[in-house]
């Protein structure tokens, strides 16, 4: 497994990007339900991040950049859920990547642009929002 830390990658990297692919059925009707959250989570940030948010997905050891512990965002900003940056990281369009380390173009999709193509720019935001909630609970 050590000589062909390359290959790995390449097949990590695919898998996301067949993630991303994926269009998300009844998308507007999904955030008026609020049933959202972790069907996003799931689909487009568990690959990486894991589906309890550690940072432990399938493709997480084939990134450059280890994914973020989600479960620990409070803690790292001592005690108070960084709201508004975790919504911008996800949104990815108001930060220039090359400012978040792990989160250059090769290794986290701008989902604001993401969503917006699929789902039209209120709704779009909307997903964001609910994600950056949904990611407040899982704060350990």
């Amino acid at each position: 497994m050590s000589g062909r830390p390359g290959k790995f990658r390449t097949v990590g990297l695919l898998l996301v990007s067949a993630l991303i692919g994926v269009p998300l059925a009844g998308t507007a009707e999904a955030v008026a339900n609020d049933n959202l959250p972790n069907e996003d989570y799931v689909r487009y940030c568990a690959s990486c991040h894991g589906v309890s948010g550690r940072g432990d997905g399938p493709v997480a050891d084939q990134l450059k950049i280890r994914p973020a512990d989600l479960t620990r965002l409070t803690r790292r900003y001592g005690g108070a859920f960084p709201f508004e940056h975790v919504r911008r990281v996800i949104d990815g369009r108001p930060y220039p990547q090359s400012s978040i380390r792990a989160h250059g173009p090769a290794e986290m999709p701008v989902w604001g642009h993401r969503f917006e193509i699929e789902s039209g720019s209120h709704i779009a935001e909307q997903r964001i929002l609910r994600l950056t909630r949904y990611l407040q609970t899982l704060q350990r």
